[in-house]
């Protein structure tokens, strides 16, 4: 599904590989691995002049070398100030999981305060079985080749058929995912962080991760206590890896912000004129939803497209424009081409491998329910009360109900082990509830609460420019400074961002500055 990451596939096509991809290794082979740092023009990936590539090996099962390995491809910005003043590396992580890493670096570069770049050599990488990585986890390339079954079930006929196509994907990963697929849980991540720090050649890292990312930061901290030094989780999933709740939990967060993107455009009907009320500009929705169900958009662009992409919008409000453009176009001229437009430049990709990757894990860590009688009946209940994603969800993770391989793998965090940390997080974000990242802070006792009062996006600090967050973290990774324990509660009250402004209309479609938001 393409949402925030619901495209949910690579952006290069990546067919499954081949078990020989695996590299066999000898029992007891040396683990003495390091990066060589160099020119990253034949990677493909870009960025600012002193961006720098390099791969590193990992056990494809940690701690047993005999059984092959994965390539993870990592890129580095060296940090700009005097090698006295240097305070050490931070290896970021966008999430997902199935979300690639490297890219995020060329973000940072132009984002990222100028006194972190300053003392801080920048690492990213591409977690096993994604992007760059080696190998690449696919299971059917073509699983959401546009435009995909309306993910609301129209009678009980139509729910067996989106369970029997989720049940087809299931099959085609044990058949396809070759041996990767059983070895992507976060505890595998996990062990490639740790792999990845040794290749560093540094004694301790600190690390930021966001949303899943977040959660894999204390499963690493809490499996590999004696190798963080600074750790900041943003907008962190439930660390209890309840993923079932987790996502109904999101179900009833996504159907809030999209009533909140509503009631934005109706504040700015004078730019769009799609309605004065939230509830006008919802039925515009609706109505392009249905006509869209009749007659894709170019062919391609149904309702489950134009759900995925008005999803991604509830993981970051400067989507809002995009999704106002859309509808507008079609509340005043009856054109839905806008809507083929906008899903192909901000939602598609090619292949699966986001998804693939992203279910693998998840499924992994996961206890899903076998029964698709309880999922039936929470998503029926889910869908009355907040229906903007309810079965969009389900069927996005249905796989795991007949995964071939066994659910419950997540990491317990012990908070004694993981210490302190900075958690960040929006009150009203949809991609990744607040109750997740309010669970996180109660896990980690040594923890500080920074919370976004009001706000909805996911990823607060070091990508979106925001002051306060970024002070926050600033503080923490330069002087080790948190802020002042306040309880229970948070720790340090953040005000919400800007609203966004509507632009020139269709300008939002002809400059497109936001790209594809962090996969869940």
């Amino acid at each position: 599904m393409t949402r925030s990451l619901a495209a949910l596939a690579a952006a290069a096509t990546a067919l499954a590989l081949p078990a020989v991809l695996v590299t066999p290794q000898p029992a007891g082979a040396a683990q003495a691995r390091t990066i060589e740092w160099g020119d990253c023009a034949a990677t493909g990936l870009t960025g600012p002049a002193d961006l720098r590539c390099g791969e590193v090996e990992a056990d494809l099962v940690p701690g047993r070398p005999g059984r092959g390995t994965v390539t993870l491809a990592a890129a580095r910005l060296p940090a700009t100030g005097p090698a006295a003043e240097r305070a050490g590396t931070l290896v970021v992580h966008p999430g997902g999981p199935g979300a690639v890493g490297r890219g995020l670096l060329a973000s940072l570069a132009a984002t990222a305060p100028a006194e972190l770049r300053a003392r801080y050599d920048l690492v990213a990488y591409d977690p096993r079985g994604t992007g760059a990585s080696k190998p690449g986890l696919s299971c059917d390339p073509g699983f959401w080749n546009p435009p995909a079954p309306d993910p609301v079930p129209a009678d009980a006929r139509t729910e067996r058929e989106l369970l029997r196509r989720a049940t087809g994907y299931a099959a085609d990963c044990a058949r396809n995912g070759g041996p990767l697929l059983a070895h992507m849980s976060t505890r595998d991540h996990a062990a490639d962080l740790e792999a990845l720090r040794v290749a560093l050649g540094e004694s301790r890292i600190s690390f930021a991760g966001y949303g899943y990312g977040g959660y894999l930061g204390a499963a690493w901290a809490t499996l590999y206590p004696g190798s963080r030094d600074r750790l900041v989780l943003d907008s962190s999933m439930r660390p209890d890896s309840d993923l079932y709740r987790h996502y109904l939990d999101q179900d009833r967060a996504m159907d809030d912000v999209a009533h909140r993107l509503f009631a934005w455009a109706a504040r700015h009907d004078g730019a769009y004129g799609i309605g004065d009320t939230e509830e006008e500009v919802a039925a515009v929705y609706r109505a392009l939803r249905e006509e869209l169900a009749g007659a894709p958009a170019q062919g391609v662009t149904g309702p489950y497209e134009l759900e995925a992409l008005v999803i991604n919008a509830t993981w970051d409000d400067r989507y809002w424009p995009i999704i106002a453009d859309v509808l507008s176009a079609y509340a005043v001229r009856g054109d839905t081409s806008l809507a083929a437009l906008a899903y192909d430049m901000f939602a598609r990709e090619e292949g699966d491998n986001r998804y693939a990757s992203f279910l693998a894990t998840s499924c992994a860590d996961g206890t899903w329910p076998r029964s698709w009688r309880r999922w039936h009946r929470d998503k029926t209940a889910m869908h009355a009360e907040a229906p903007f994603a309810a079965w969009n969800n389900a069927w996005h993770l249905a796989p795991c109900s007949r995964w071939p391989q066994r659910g419950g793998q997540g990491v317990r965090i012990d908070g004694a082990a993981v210490g302190e940390a900075l958690l960040l997080h929006a009150t009203e974000g949809g991609g990744m509830p607040y109750e997740g990242g309010a669970a996180m802070h109660r896990a980690l006792p040594a923890s500080r609460l920074v919370v976004q009062e009001g706000g909805v996006n996911h990823a607060l600090s070091l990508v979106r420019g925001d002051a306060c967050a970024d002070r926050a973290v600033l503080d923490y990774l330069l002087d080790g400074e948190l802020p002042a324990d306040a309880g229970r509660g948070p720790d340090l009250v953040c005000p919400p961002g800007q609203e966004p402004q509507p632009p020139v209309a269709g300008a939002a479609l002809r400059a497109p500055a936001t790209g594809k938001p962090a996969i869940r």
